[in-house]
């Protein structure tokens, strides 16, 4: 229902990756690739899948991904930190989504 709901894709390329159905996994993991903010669980969720398929260079690459990506999410998060900017989560409680659960 929602293509940039990144925390489905990811539990389903997690249930993928646990399960051994490493294309399935790694066609998640990439589309999640392209989900701004979610970037650095996406290249590591990629590491993972290389690393089980044993392709030592791809999971060097993905993980120097994932290291860039955490880099760029912790300075975002530091500036918008300094100016005062909080992001809250859906699922943070006393939000709407919150009240509506019984």
């Amino acid at each position: 229902v929602k293509p940039d709901f990144a925390e489905v894709w990811l539990a389903r390329a997690e249930l993928n990756l646990d399960l051994r159905s490493l294309d399935a996994a790694e066609t998640d993991f990439r589309t999640v690739t392209r989900l701004k903010g979610w970037e650095a669980e996406a290249w590591w969720g990629l590491a993972r899948v290389a690393k089980a398929r044993r392709n030592r260079p791809e999971e060097a690459e993905c993980m120097v991904r994932y290291k860039s990506a955490v880099r760029r999410r912790d300075r975002r998060m530091a500036e918008d930190r300094d100016h005062g900017i909080e992001v809250p989560s859906a699922y943070e409680p006393g939000l709407p989504l919150a009240l509506s659960q019984p």
